[in-house]
């Protein structure tokens, strides 16, 4: 990606003498616009803040019977404005102190009713083990 030329900004000065007053108050508005924008697209926009999303962070257990099937649901209120479009599994490891990661893939079933999302089930974990989960929901 082509880096961005420097931000410039438009001054009382540029606008000359006979400029007329009401378009000096424009500027500041104009400017911190610009600003925004340049900050945004020179990389200094994050997730949160370019979209309407949630982090949750969950501890998963797995039953003894996991492999058959056997998974406890999961329920939690969704907190934005509208029905989630998207759960995804942003982080997740054992919960220990040290972190181990999971080296087989992992998805996710849920679905939302009434402003709750219910987890049915996260495929690719093991039986008998506890999990740190981080959800995107978006």
């Amino acid at each position: 990606m082509a880096s961005l030329p420097s931000q410039k900004k438009i001054l009382e000065q540029d606008l000359g003498t006979d400029t007329p007053t009401w378009t000096r108050k424009l500027l500041s508005p104009i400017n911190s616009f610009f600003e925004s924008i340049y900050s945004a697209f020179n990389k200094d926009i994050t997730f949160r803040e370019n979209i309407r999303c949630e982090y949750r962070d969950l501890i998963v257990k797995t039953s003894a019977t996991y492999n058959s099937g056997e998974f406890e649901l999961i329920t939690f209120k969704n907190n934005l404005k509208e029905k989630a479009d998207c759960v995804l599994i942003a982080q997740i490891s054992e919960n220990k102190s040290n972190f181990i990661p999971i080296k087989q893939p992992v998805s996710i079933s849920w679905n939302e009713y009434n402003k709750e999302i219910t987890i049915h089930h996260i495929a690719g974990l093991e039986p008998s083990k506890e999990y740190k989960v981080k959800l995107l929901i978006y």
